[in-house]
């Protein structure tokens, strides 16, 4: 065969073994796969990154907000002992005056009732300054529930007592109330220990009841 007849064929095989065959093209592929597949995993690990390799910003400082409206609050120790004191005196109060003479059943004629209603218009109103006195902590706030509950009741003990009549239904709930306070309290790491007055609550004759002022 002359040069200028195989010259053709010469050129047709240089172009084929310039061509990438199958197993060429194969390797390349899985080459092209591994890295998208590398950089898809770089992606994805990478801290704050969404499926699409977008950063996401304000989850953890949306947790950290959440944390610290959620963290306890302690109360002022000046304030925590003002609770205490209120609360104490109140549950002291009802007890020796209205309680135990009621259970004794003492509570026989006007001058014992309006005694008892004074009591518990006293008691009353500490329950009121307790509250009144302690703001600042997530304990005592805690505990406003449980005080809003016993002073209604102990306004109405009174208001009943000074009118002449002694509701042992009133009076047990309030008892239950108090005993359920104390356990409250305690859960929350305040301290109640029930004291009596100095001398005894009195109130006007004329008392109608109070409010939460």
């Amino acid at each position: 065969m002359s040069t200028s007849n195989t010259a053709p064929i010469r050129a047709l095989r240089a172009n084929f073994l310039r061509r990438p065959g199958p197993a060429v093209l194969s390797a390349t592929l899985l080459t092209i796969a591994l890295v998208g597949s590398g950089c898809g995993s770089s992606a994805k690990s990478q801290p704050g990154a969404t499926s699409t390799g977008t950063p996401v910003h304000g989850t953890l400082s949306g947790r950290s907000e959440h944390t610290a409206r959620t963290r306890p609050t302690p109360t002022p120790p000046a304030e925590l002992t003002r609770f205490e004191s209120r609360v104490a005196l109140a549950a002291g109060t009802f007890h020796r005056y209205v309680y135990t003479p009621f259970k004794t059943r003492d509570l026989q004629n006007k001058a014992a009732m309006t005694k008892a209603g004074g009591a518990a218009a006293a008691s009353f109103e500490d329950v009121l300054q307790a509250k009144q006195s302690a703001t600042g902590g997530t304990a005592v706030r805690s505990l406003f529930a449980s005080l809003a509950s016993l002073s209604a009741t102990l306004n109405q003990i009174g208001i009943r007592l000074h009118a002449g009549h002694a509701d042992p239904p009133d009076i047990e709930s309030a008892n239950a109330a108090i005993a359920g306070l104390e356990r409250d309290a305690a859960a929350a790491n305040v301290k109640i220990t029930e004291r009596m007055p100095a001398s005894f609550p009195a109130t006007a004759p004329g008392y109608r009841g109070g409010s939460e002022h």
